[in-house]
């Protein structure tokens, strides 16, 4: 597939994208700040905006951003005296940006896992926080909470959420039990109902979409053997036509699921290739140098200006050599049968989180985009955004 990917000069943390007015906008949240990047059309270039504090105490693992009417609404983690505690909401409207922390409570942990949809007009939020039950916030005329799925050692809690709306009449949210393997599934059509799914072999479940009729939840299996160097068997695939059927993607070669969009007529998911230990080489200059022999332009930086911050095993006054962890970008989509293939291995470096999004530039074609972590082992990592357009 003809990928297209560039580098932008803007620190990446935990993503968030969607399209909103015309334009692609990405948020990128770590302990000190939530930033706000997007493409403005006029300039014809990416500008990046800080919008809100960061999390000091604990950095959030998932944010979400969705599209409500004329309005753009981002919820990610509050922690600060400032900000206070809980889910924090920015919304982007005719006004401007305006900023509230849902129901804070210093002693809370929520807003690790921000997952967040559109379901009957209302905005919908869920959290899987440290602790028991799924927390649920939405919107009607106020905004009213709820902790669902709490009363047994089975419910959920810990890590991931996700949440998708199915035939347009369904509220259906994912998680993790709680202290087991598996996933939790929660559906509503006038009332919660929650059950266990593929107990033996699913664990993070990140992703879900309504695809081809059918309800589709990506997860990542349980590992195999140890760590520094464990097997990861590949992506949990669940598909509800009439009752739930599990299989496994991509064996041996993805490693955490991270995101899942409709594409036209084709389901796209995406999750990391399994993590490497490689050895990186660190230019300090403002030149590239001549690569030593056997050295590939993929294992090499260029740091400037040099910063005794950045200082390894020196191998003379401005070289350094460091052992850094990569892992790249697993992309399978469906379009009649499952393909896979490694995007951007060049680019894309150690991807906590990959933010993926659809969107149709005026008077174009409708593109599929991709956003992660450079390849770079200096945090904070830059921005990289891979994109197809047909």
């Amino acid at each position: 597939m003809p990928w297209l990917a560039q580098t932008l000069p803007f620190a990446a943390d935990i993503l968030a994208a969607a399209p909103f007015s015309g334009t692609l906008h990405v948020f990128s949240q770590n302990n000190v700040r939530l930033d706000h990047i997007y493409f403005d059309t006029n300039a014809g270039l990416w500008r990046v905006d800080y919008l809100d504090i960061g999390c000091t105490t604990q950095a959030p693992e998932q944010i979400s951003a969705v599209q409500l009417g004329n309005e753009l609404h981002v919820f990610y983690r509050a922690c600060s005296p400032i900000a206070g505690y809980g889910i924090r909401h920015a919304r982007l409207s005719q006004g401007g940006w305006s900023f509230e922390t849902l129901d804070p409570n210093p002693k809370n942990c929520r807003g690790v896992h921000c997952a967040a949809t559109v379901f009957n007009g209302e905005l919908h939020v869920f959290d899987s926080p440290n602790g028991v039950g799924i927390y649920h916030a939405w919107r009607d005329k106020r905004w009213r909470f709820e902790v669902l799925d709490d009363k047994d050692a089975g419910c959920s809690t810990g890590i991931g959420a996700a949440t998708t709306v199915f035939r347009g009449r369904e509220l259906h949210v994912f998680s993790s039990p709680n202290f087991e393997t598996g996933i939790r599934w929660g559906k509503f059509d006038g009332k919660w109902q929650f059950q266990k799914l593929d107990v033996r072999d699913s664990f993070y479940p990140y992703a879900a979409v309504e695809f081809g009729g059918d309800l589709h939840v990506f997860a990542t299996p349980l590992p195999q053997g140890k760590a520094p160097t464990p097997r990861w068997p590949g992506i949990r695939h669940g598909v509800l036509n009439g009752r739930w059927y599990f299989h496994t993607l991509d064996g041996g070669l993805s490693a955490g699921v991270k995101a899942a969009v409709v594409y036209g007529n084709r389901l796209d998911v995406f999750s990391n290739t399994p993590s490497q230990q490689v050895q990186v080489l660190n230019w300090f200059g403002y030149a590239s140098p001549s690569l030593p022999s056997g050295l590939t332009g993929a294992e090499w930086q260029l740091i400037s200006p040099p910063s005794a911050a950045y200082e390894r095993l020196r191998l003379g006054p401005n070289l350094s050599i460091e052992t850094a962890t990569r892992t790249g970008i697993r992309h399978g989509f469906w379009a009649g049968r499952w393909q896979f293939e490694t995007l951007d291995p060049d680019g894309s470096g150690m991807t906590p989180t990959i933010a993926a999004t659809v969107f149709r530039p005026p008077g174009k074609p409708l593109g599929l985009n991709v956003f992660t972590w450079s390849k770079s082992s200096v945090a904070p990592a830059d921005l990289r955004h891979t994109s197809f357009v047909p």
